[in-house]
């Protein structure tokens, strides 16, 4: 169970109003009734909602009567219920002070469950907002997806901004419910359109990917910039990155530094990535290698290939750094496990892309070999790939086979996907079609795991060369729609 998340009402005099209910108790000594009080209790007997709440403060307060915080919540939820806004807040308050009181890594008291879901049955919004979020993260609750979206839908109905975003999200995400990504977006952008900074920056990345929607540089700048504007991280970089490719803005190195760096700053690894491809290129900054091989060493720190990469070429070259060979064999294998290595660069990528780059793989080879022998499968995946092509090493497709099934086997989705092929084509191994259609499918997941569609696309079209009509091929090609719509009706999956 989830740590509470310090969730407090919006309004003090409620949460003021629902501790002392909370935690008040019955006075013993005898109060005699005021005649503001019966005056009240009268009209709260008739149904007046308005006397209902104030006969409920009165008995929280001890004010014309003795104190009494039972009472107190009974009046108080009659005149919820009746729609009494200050009466709702105070039910939604009351059950935030008994879930902030119970406890950091406590399961929600019941008290705390059932005052904020009376106010949110009663149409309170920031009630349905907390108990959908609550639900949809498991915040001292177990989650429920079919309850986050029932509260969530009820306030996004009422066009509250933040359940518009949580529930697009849940939809665009697929987060335990079927994935729509047409209701995702239709939601996220009523949000954008009542302000959400979130939801800018969310439709702004979808435009600039073009996974869920038609790409449109254009738009993607006018909602990045927005929410850039209010200084969310991941919106700074993309309009960095915009800006540095020249989509949807003018071209500008100086600039793009500029928003990158803003980025960097904040944590982005991939800001610190292709902050650090500035510096090392000297676009729009001085070439500076030794600040491009600290940006690249915090990118990978955080798991960024391209990073990793950048950081083995810097340590292969001695650019920065002292050339080391072992260090840039340790890099090369990290960047492999993001889908980024040598052999295998990322289809139009802009930060790993150099002139005539050239490999020592003599010096390499030494490294990739020790690795290998230590069982780490990137390693081992490159030491396939060296006896596969006679480099350094006499060519060997038994052995570059063996090697290939090491890291295939730990999950390495080049060497799944080049084990599939293999077995295709019986080299290094007996040809056996069932065997290379299953590395095969499994390097498609490998890849769209890792957020690689276009590898798993090229899985898809390896299966449908190797078995005409299988199965596997259209259930992966499924897969991959539903992660990326955009796939659906750029590549047709009917053999030909």
């Amino acid at each position: 169970m989830n740590t509470n998340p310090n969730i407090t009402a919006r309004n003090g005099f409620f949460l003021i109003l629902a501790i002392i209910l909370a935690w008040s108790n019955p006075v013993n000594a005898e109060t005699v009734e005021s005649p503001e009080f019966k005056d009240s209790l009268m009209k709260a007997e008739t149904g007046d909602a308005e006397a209902q709440y104030r006969v409920g403060w009165m008995y929280t307060t001890g004010t014309g009567v003795e104190k009494d915080s039972s009472k107190a919540a009974e009046w108080v939820d009659k005149a919820a219920m009746q729609g009494h806004e200050k009466a709702q807040f105070t039910l939604y308050s009351l059950g935030i002070t008994y879930l902030n009181n119970s406890g950091s890594n406590e399961a929600a008291p019941p008290e705390s469950i059932k005052w904020m879901r009376k106010a949110a049955e009663y149409g309170l919004v920031n009630a349905q907002v907390t108990l959908g979020l609550m639900y949809r993260f498991g915040w001292s609750v177990a989650p429920n997806s079919a309850v986050a979206v029932r509260w969530l839908d009820m306030a996004a109905q009422l066009g509250d901004r933040d359940a518009q975003f949580a529930l697009g999200s849940i939809y665009l995400n697929g987060e335990r419910v079927e994935r729509d990504f047409i209701r995702g977006i239709d939601l996220i952008s009523k949000a954008a359109g009542n302000g959400s900074a979130d939801a800018w920056y969310v439709l702004g990345r979808e435009y600039y990917e073009g996974k869920n929607v038609k790409r449109n540089y254009d738009r993607a700048v006018e909602w990045l910039r927005k929410a850039a504007d209010q200084d969310i991280p991941r919106a700074n970089y993309l309009v960095g990155l915009l800006t540095l490719e020249g989509k949807g803005v003018t071209q500008d190195s100086m600039e793009a530094a500029r928003w990158l760096s803003r980025a960097a700053e904040q944590g982005v690894p991939e800001a610190q990535s292709a902050l650090g491809w500035i510096y090392e290129n000297g676009w729009g900054v001085e070439k500076d290698y030794n600040r491009a091989v600290e940006l690249y060493k915090q990118a990978a720190e955080k798991g960024d290939g391209t990073a990793s990469y950048n950081l083995g070429w810097m340590y292969e070259n001695g650019l920065g750094v002292d050339q080391d060979y072992q260090q840039a064999a340790y890099h090369f294998s990290e960047a492999v496990d993001e889908g980024i290595d040598i052999f295998e660069k990322i289809r139009g990528s802009l930060f790993v892309t150099r002139s005539n780059e050239k490999h020592n793989f003599e010096k390499l080879a030494k490294w990739f070999l020790k690795a290998a022998e230590t069982d780490n499968a990137s390693a081992q995946y490159y030491v396939g790939v060296l006896y596969e092509n006679g480099i350094t090493i006499k060519r060997d497709y038994f052995t570059a086979a063996n090697w290939f099934e090491k890291a295939a086997q730990r999950g390495v989705a080049q060497a799944q996907f080049r084990l599939g092929l293999k077995y295709q084509y019986g080299v290094g191994v007996d040809t056996d079609t069932a065997v290379a259609v299953k590395w095969l499918d499994t390097a498609g997941d490998t890849y769209l795991a890792k957020g690689r569609g276009d590898k798993a696309l090229e899985a898809v079209e390896a299966i449908k060369l190797v078995s005409p009509g299988d199965e596997m091929a259209e259930t992966l090609y499924a897969k991959i729609v539903a992660v990326n719509s955009a796939f659906a009706s750029s590549v047709p999956i009917a053999n030909e």
